[in-house]
């Protein structure tokens, strides 16, 4: 498959996210307490146009094996618009949309290489949407779903099921065509090191009603949809044209024991972990323990692999699901 022949709009989230008060601090634990790589100055994005500060951080330095970044993401006022077109305001209004919830998102952001069709597709349903046009720091288009220029109502989580839905074109990140190869590179790293960014959680307490509306609204097919044989999770994986790529993962909890259900119970449906694939899932552990990083370890199960996961109260904000890239 080449990238001009890809048989869906979406080929990868692009960046899942956390939307946390402080980048930089949060991306100096991410380091300290789970291993990330150190970040590039120049992965982190601070521009007088745009009300935001982000670190767009990789977990293994090829692109191509491992496309999807991690993104730290916080709110960055500024005092006068310079590009009116672009909302000043946006990641504010995004995290009152959230409430408390300790884990939250600024967008669920995809890429897609027919950025037109996909636009034209949700005009032709009449679903509300905005074009953010360039700028000389954005230089690409952004689509965005739930909002438009003409209601200044806000965000309407019904047009795509609460996802907060975000579309770049995929040509904009200045990939190799080599990652659309099929079979896809896989990430080479040293033992217990991060290999690429898998999943982002998203829970639900009604998966088919999210299903049916980014199958209607954005036409984004399921890629999987299994459940634990023991009713703990169903677990919906979005299709997407990039098998390396991170996938948006609906996670619909059927035993309230669950650190899942327990999640859905105490802040409702909305973002949950992002899953990042390691080098050896027991070496993994171990550099866990030698950094004094608390984590839990859960099971293999029907829908999902053994993984560990480091919650929230280690890193706030930040709620990472560890796998083995050998299960991915």
């Amino acid at each position: 498959m080449t990238a001009g022949e890809t048989s869906m709009f979406v080929d990868m989230l692009h960046s899942p996210d956390f939307l946390v008060d402080d980048v930089p601090g949060t991306m100096d634990q991410l380091v300290a307490r789970v291993g990330l790589m150190e970040p590039d100055p120049i992965w982190r994005q601070v521009f007088p146009a745009h009300g935001y500060d982000a670190m767009f951080a990789r977990v293994s330095m090829s692109r191509t094996a491992a496309p999807s970044r991690l993104e730290v993401i916080s709110s960055h006022p500024i005092p006068e618009p310079i590009d009116p077109a672009f909302p000043r305001s946006y990641i504010d209004e995004m995290g009152a949309v959230q409430g408390d919830r300790p884990v939250k998102t600024h967008a669920t952001v995809i890429t897609t290489s027919r950025f037109d069709e996909l636009v034209e597709h949700i005009a032709s349903l009449g679903v509300r949407h905005r074009i953010d046009p360039p700028s000389p720091e954005l230089t690409h288009l952004r689509l965005w779903v739930g909002v438009s220029e003409d209601e200044p109502a806000g965000y309407h989580a019904d047009d795509d099921a609460g996802l907060i839905f975000e579309a770049i074109p995929t040509q904009c990140l200045l990939l190799s065509d080599r990652v659309f190869d099929d079979p896809p590179k896989r990430p080479v790293v040293e033992k217990g090191a991060m290999a690429r960014v898998e999943a982002r959680g998203f829970l639900t307490d009604d998966a088919d009603r999210m299903i049916a509306v980014l199958a209607e609204r954005l036409a984004w097919p399921v890629g999987t949809d299994v459940s634990d044989a023991d009713g703990g999770c169903r677990r919906v994986r979005m299709g997407a044209n990039l098998s390396q790529g991170a996938k948006l993962e609906l996670v619909q909890p059927r035993d309230a024991a669950t650190h899942e259900a327990k999640f859905l119970a105490a802040w409702g449906p909305g973002a949950y972990a992002v899953r990042i694939s390691v080098n050896d899932l027991d070496a993994k552990a171990d550099d866990l323990r030698s950094r004094g990083t608390r984590f839990e370890e859960e099971p293999a199960t029907a829908s999902c692999p053994r993984r560990l996961r480091v919650d929230v109260d280690v890193i706030p904000g930040v709620l990472l699901e560890l796998v083995d890239l050998a299960d991915c």
